[in-house]
This record gives C-alpha cells, structure tokens and sequence, in this order.
C-alpha cells in the first residue's frame, strides 16, 4: 500500500520483479575519508595567459538583403468564387 512505501525508515524498501515482492533493508556504510576537500594550486604562466581576455575586434557590420517575396495569384471576382447550387434530383430508396 502507499501507505506502507510512504512510511518506510530510511535504506528500507521493497523489490517487485513480476508477482514476487521482497522486502529489503541496507546497511549504512561511513567510508573513510582520503582525500582533502580542497587542494590551492599556485597558478601557472600560461593559465594566466589561457585566463587572460582577448583584445576585441572590430567587425564590419554587413548590408542587410532584401528580397522580393513571390508574387500570388491574383484574387478571384466573388461572382466566380459561388457556384450555381447543384439541381437536387430525386433519390430512390436504397432499402425498398
């Protein structure tokens, strides 16, 4: 139930493969700490020069191209577009 997932202590948990359900536990494992949190380094002459910001640049600014769009069909006169509505004639039944 979710219920029992939502109130689970921590490293508890269950493992669902098909019908099967295990409950499961962990222990908690301290490793040791090897390694120092941080280590200052002097900084080297070509770090420095790599950190360096380059000299800007002028940048000629370029003419902005135009073109023509393509030309669209001209449009239709209304009394063109309606169509004369189409004769109605009589139906025959299709199940008699």
């Amino acid at each position: 139930m979710s219920s029992e997932v939502a109130g689970l202590d921590p490293l508890h948990g269950y493992l669902k493969h098909g019908n099967l359900v295990v409950r499961m536990r962990f222990p908690y494992l301290e490793l040791p700490n090897n390694a120092q949190k941080f280590l200052e380094r002097k900084m080297t002459a070509t770090a420095a020069r790599m950190t360096a910001q380059p000299e800007p640049v002028a940048v000629k600014e370029a003419e902005p191209v135009i073109e023509a769009a393509p030309l669209k069909k001209p449009p239709v006169a209304v009394s063109e577009q309606l169509e004369p509505p189409a004769q109605v004639n009589e139906q025959q039944h299709f199940f008699e």
